[in-house]
């Protein structure tokens, strides 16, 4: 049980998991004989973001939200060792929520949606309107992620039924925010059940998906915000193909107008 795994953290690695008021100040540092690292080293190192290092700087965006009752944390699988970190550090429960990307059928790599817990579906209308995707494939693909999605529901949480999140506060935690589809399914199926607020913790963010996410939840907070470039390099793979794909699918249509 992920709650549990928070509690044992807390009691049992206080050393390898940030507190509120510890270790929130910077536990490193670069002395004055030291070379002052160069850009590119920098950069280099925020695209390899270390998840405690992560919650460390999340955490201290947060600390208004520590040792509240009303605070609960929700990761997606991906994030969920910096989420395990930031709810020990708030003193939060941590549970899971899971979300599955639909792929384009004939291309695993290229996603055109996600399917949230709650049946909660997102579209990427550009992906299917370019691809001239028809609306009977993309529901087979639906039922068919759901079926995976009710499975994995089933032996993630053993029966137990997903935390009541009304009129609580929300910090959503995912491993980063690229085109935003996964974490955008997640705050869709939250928002259904009305908690008081919802806010976005991720490592790292794409600064333009930022700016489009931020009318749909309350309030983004992330470690490191970088170009859509750096962070499809940070990705890499599938993420980094469907960033790309959008991306020039949205230069395409403003070079039409």
């Amino acid at each position: 049980m992920i709650m549990a795994k928070a509690k044992e953290a807390r009691e049992s690695n206080q050393e390898a998991v940030p507190t509120v008021g510890d270790g929130l100040k910077g536990q490193t540092s670069v002395s004055s004989a030291e070379e002052k690292p160069s850009r590119r080293h920098q950069e280099e190192q925020s695209l390899r973001i270390d998840p405690i290092e992560a919650a460390s700087r999340l955490v201290a965006q947060l600390t208004d939200h520590a040792d509240r009752t009303d605070v609960l944390v929700l990761t997606l699988r991906r994030g969920v060792q910096v989420a395990l970190a930031v709810a020990s550090a708030l003193r939060a429960p941590l549970d899971l929520i899971l979300v599955r990307k639909l792929c384009v059928p004939w291309d695993d790599d290229l996603a055109m949606g996600a399917l949230a817990t709650g049946g909660v579906r997102v579209l990427y209308e550009d992906v299917i309107n370019d691809l001239h995707i028809p609306e009977e494939v993309i529901d087979s693909v639906t039922e068919r992620e759901l079926r995976k999605l009710k499975r994995r529901e089933r032996a993630y949480r053993g029966g137990r039924p997903a935390p009541d999140v009304s009129d609580h506060t929300v910090i959503l935690v995912n491993d980063g925010l690229t085109n935003g589809s996964t974490t955008r399914a997640a705050a869709m199926a939250l928002r259904r059940q009305q908690p008081k607020e919802i806010i976005v913790a991720v490592p790292f963010a794409d600064t333009r998906t930022c700016d489009e996410f931020r009318e749909e939840v309350d309030r983004i907070v992330s470690a490191t915000t970088m170009e859509s470039s750096a962070v499809s390099e940070r990705l890499g793979g599938p993420a980094r193909r469907t960033l790309q794909f959008m991306r020039a699918l949205r230069r395409l249509r403003k070079g039409s107008h």
